[in-house]
């Protein structure tokens, strides 16, 4: 009896130290795939070149809504930008109005700043363009896995928040690719 209570003691050990080894390396590998992941984001925005497909809208103080089958994007290019997105708020000014709402333009961006968080494994990007004479600050965050989040603010109207996923621009040809 003492022999197989021990026996089981020492199987038990034995194989509690297996599993554990195996959620390390499981650790360590999905480590391992956030860093390349991440290092292919970084790569991407570091040429200032993206896309953004937005499939979320959340004003402020309002419901999410979901935008995947409607074609919204922001569009960054060098120094311009060109956005296609929905507007869910209030205008405090009618600077711009019978445009539609949204915040569809194309123009040069401003102040262009990228910041960096390799430990999070997260990237901030932040610019400002003006469209009709109304200046919008744009504020993008990026994550590890390519999902991004942007916030659009303006002195003339309430905050707006989208989510999406970001793409690789080829500039040769003017198209967009997933980033792998």
């Amino acid at each position: 009896m003492k022999k197989a209570l021990i026996f089981t003691l020492i199987l038990i050990l034995t194989l509690g130290g297996v599993w554990g080894q195996t959620r390390v390396e499981k650790r360590i590998l999905k480590e391992e795939i956030a860093k390349k992941e991440y290092l292919k984001i970084k790569k991407i925005m570091d040429t200032k070149a993206f896309l953004v497909f937005v499939n979320r809208v959340t004003p402020s103080g309002g419901a999410s809504l979901n935008l995947s089958r409607e074609g919204y994007y922001l569009n960054f290019k060098k120094d311009s930008v060109n956005t296609v997105l929905p507007y869910f708020g209030v205008l405090y000014s009618s600077n711009g109005y019978g445009t539609g709402g949204g915040i569809t333009f194309k123009n040069l961006a401003e102040n262009a700043k990228i910041e960096y968080d390799d430990i999070k494994k997260r990237i901030r990007f932040r610019f400002s363009s003006i469209n009709l004479g109304e200046r919008l600050e744009f504020d993008i965050l990026v994550f590890k896995n390519g999902e991004a989040n942007i916030m659009v603010g303006s002195i003339y109207r309430t905050a707006i928040y989208y989510s999406g996923k970001l793409f690789k621009i080829n500039e040769k040809i003017n198209d967009f690719s997933v980033p792998e």
